[in-house]
């Protein structure tokens, strides 16, 4: 920027005039900026004009939730119910990793989200019981028919399937059948789960040594049947999360609407949005008029959505916009943020400046922090963030 002025004294004017009026500055959070973009721009924004922000979700979030269970969850099939309680799903932890994402409009989630169909839903919780139905009473009529045949095959590994573990498996399976004759048993199909799981096709052939062909039986059928049925179920729970996803989406969109509140994340989100709309141009002359720098300290620490705001607004050319920051110090990432936007910005600058001389360290220090990070090449992992040696001032104390 002062490299375009051709007038020395003209740059000092203006240094001394940047100093002079620095306490003139606008400082402030992220957050705070686009609060006050949405509020002092309501008709460009489309926001309200006493927007109000609350500071705490909670209530909202766990009214979201027990709305979702009530209208989704507490119709379903008792046996699907049992699972979810099986695995901690209350409407206490349920949404617990889920608002950052439904918060976040930009992160993408992956894989493409599963469908629930409830027909479909209803006939696998159906199957699963006619098929543990099947499995206890084979099981009850062929007991000892099934230790003989995995006991005397010769290619199933004895460490793992040997007398003792083969009745203690036998056994607590068939207790758990005749303690609960009823169909709504449910069985954990995993390796650290019901024994049951150690007769499935899957497990047997694990366990079945090479040139070998695993022991097969009706019962080791209906075993991996179930097993796939487990996994029907734990999809089924990642399609409700998603449906959630969408339900919170509505559910904020219609509180915003009605009480003209919103939460932090949504200052983010709302403005970003704003920019990208029909209003977009006409909010970004109305911020430029009133602000004509911008610089950003911590930059290490944002996320995609705050960068994309200021990208837009600030990175005109002849337009002063510095993002200060240091990505090795980059801690925040529980709460949204991104080293790769660091980089995605730093990659998109036209200048950078680095610091070169420490000025809290001893000497000795600064020497042995160059010596071990000069000693491997791209020691960060990344191209984008190198390490650079720096220096101390002379006047420094050994």
């Amino acid at each position: 920027f002062l490299q375009k002025q051709n007038d020395a004294d003209q740059i000092r004017r203006l240094l001394r005039l940047a100093v002079t009026c620095f306490d003139q500055a606008a400082i402030m959070t992220i957050h705070s900026f686009c609060f006050s973009v949405l509020r002092e721009n309501a008709f460009e924004s489309n926001a309200h004009f006493d927007i109000e922000l609350m500071t705490d979700n909670r209530n909202f979030v766990d009214q979201v939730v027990r709305d979702f269970f009530s209208g989704r969850i507490n119709h379903l099939d008792p046996l699907f119910l049992s699972f979810l309680d099986r695995n901690n799903i209350t409407p206490d932890t349920f949404a617990k990793g889920l608002v950052q994402a439904a918060s976040r409009p930009e992160i993408r989630v992956v894989p493409e989200p599963p469908a629930f169909e409830e027909t479909q839903f209803q006939k696998d919780q159906d199957d699963y019981k006619e098929t543990v139905k099947s499995a206890a009473k084979i099981l009850n009529r062929e007991l000892e028919g099934i230790r003989n045949l995995i006991q005397d095959h010769a290619g199933i590994d004895k460490r793992s399937y040997n007398k003792k573990n083969l009745s203690n498996w036998l056994g607590v399976c068939q207790k758990k059948f005749e303690k609960s004759p009823g169909t709504d048993l449910l069985f954990d199909m995993s390796e650290k789960g019901d024994p049951l799981y150690k007769f499935t096709r899957t497990r047997l052939a694990e366990k079945t040594k090479a040139g070998h062909t695993p022991p097969t039986h009706v019962f080791f059928d209906l075993c991996d049947h179930l097993l796939d049925l487990s996994q029907s179920m734990a999809a089924n729970l990642i399609a409700l999360q998603y449906l959630f996803l969408d339900d919170y989406a509505t559910a904020l969109a219609t509180m915003k609407q009605g009480q003209g509140a919103c939460f932090f994340d949504d200052l983010i989100n709302d403005l970003a949005t704003a920019l990208d709309g029909p209003g977009g141009y006409a909010l970004k002359t109305a911020v430029r008029k009133r602000f004509h720098a911008c610089l950003i300290d911590e930059f290490q620490d944002t996320d995609p959505g705050q960068y994309k705001i200021f990208s837009i607004l600030f990175t005109d050319p002849g337009t002063a916009f510095f993002m200060i920051g240091d990505p090795k110090q980059a801690i925040y990432g529980f709460r949204g943020g991104d080293i790769f936007t660091y980089m995605t910005a730093s990659n998109a600058c036209d200048q950078s400046f680095t610091l070169t001389k420490n000025y809290r360290s001893a000497p000795a220090m600064v020497r042995a922090v160059n010596t071990i990070f000069s000693s491997k090449e791209n020691p960060f992992g990344f191209e984008l963030i190198p390490f650079l040696p720096v220096g101390t001032p002379e006047t420094c104390l050994l």
